[in-house]
């Protein structure tokens, strides 16, 4: 009854993270800034081997209240798939909010990938692999590691933008230049 939830799970599945990996640095580069791209694939990386040291220094047991309809292997806590959907997808909706599309298409695709990661985290539990505590700290974890990016990303787009203008002192300012 249950095994349409098999391809939503999937969404979270290291497979899938490496393509929103990969995706995220062709859009970095249809955007012409490959490093916000790449940048991206390596903090989802980055969350990925730390999700899985976090799972091996808490080591908790899979929930066995239920006969779960898919077998997992390794420790529950945090849900690698909730944290691992978080940052990918999280990572995508800062990139297209990055980018010139139209604020309605922006609100859309956010939407989708939020529903996305909601998807997925969800089916975990539905599913019998995850307590629903094990989800919750994946998505809080994706959160702050997608908030990361984005602030860091926002600082360096934010630092070369102020470095251009520096070096062309005809452009147009907000502030007075300074004297030379």
């Amino acid at each position: 009854a249950l095994g349409w939830l098999r391809p939503v799970t999937e969404l979270g599945s290291t497979g899938a993270v490496i393509a929103v990996g990969l995706a995220a640095v062709l859009i970095g580069m249809a955007l012409r800034r490959p490093w916000l791209g790449l940048s991206g694939a390596l903090t989802i990386a980055l969350a990925s081997v730390a999700n899985s040291l976090v799972k091996l220094t808490i080591a908790r047991e899979r929930p066995e209240l239920l006969e779960p309809i898919i077998e997992e292997r390794g420790f529950s806590f945090p849900s690698g798939h909730a944290a691992l959907s978080a940052v990918a997808y999280g990572v995508i909706a800062v990139l297209v909010a990055r980018s010139p599309l139209p604020l309605l298409a922006k609100q859309v695709i956010a939407g989708l990938m939020a529903a996305l990661v909601l998807a997925v985290g969800a089916s975990r539990v539905w599913l019998g692999v995850h307590y629903p505590t094990d989800v919750l700290a994946g998505w809080l974890a994706g959160v702050l590691v997608v908030t990361g990016y984005a602030l860091l990303t926002r600082a360096a787009q934010t630092a070369r933008a102020a470095a251009a203008v520096d070096g062309d002192r005809a452009a147009p300012r907000s502030d007075p230049p300074e004297p030379a």
